[in-house]
């Protein structure tokens, strides 16, 4: 009787680990900085946490990540104005004016902290909304050290 105890307490601890593995896995994810776009922020290479968020919870200034969930390959910029906020004008951006002065529903702009290696809003515009995955947390691994990384 006790052995069957033990075995349904192991099985119920086992299945909470693993319903909160599954959320964090969900809600956090790594990506590897590929190219020098975010230099001096993110170099080639570094690895950085970042959080699932609905694209209420980004704030301007803040890294995010985008791209498709399915894609092998994501981006990392810097939210420069989201749905709402007013035209960034300058900076290389040639939005289209016909947007008026604010950024229209769905669409947010993103740069490069590296405007001479960066593709971004100063290349292809707004960008979807739909895209984002998440916003950066921090940068992990070898390069991080013990210092976190200011990403906003």
């Amino acid at each position: 009787m006790v052995a069957i105890l033990v075995g349904v307490g192991v099985g119920v601890l086992g299945a909470a680990a693993f319903a909160g593995l599954r959320h964090v896995r969900r809600t956090y994810f790594v990506v590897t900085v590929s190219g020098r776009s975010m230099e001096p922020t993110l170099l080639e290479g570094d690895r950085v946490l970042a959080r699932r968020v609905p694209v209420s919870a980004v704030r301007a200034g803040r890294v995010v990540v985008f791209g498709s969930a399915t894609a092998d390959r994501w981006i990392v910029k810097r939210a420069v104005a989201l749905p709402g906020d007013p035209v960034p004008r300058g900076k290389g951006l040639d939005l289209p004016p016909s947007t008026g002065d604010i950024v229209p529903s769905g669409q947010m702009v993103v740069l490069g902290d590296n405007p001479a290696e960066s593709t971004d809003s100063r290349n292809f515009g707004f960008l979807s909304t739909e895209w984002l995955q998440g916003v950066a947390i921090r940068r992990i691994g070898a390069t991080a050290g013990d210092q976190p990384l200011d990403l906003h």
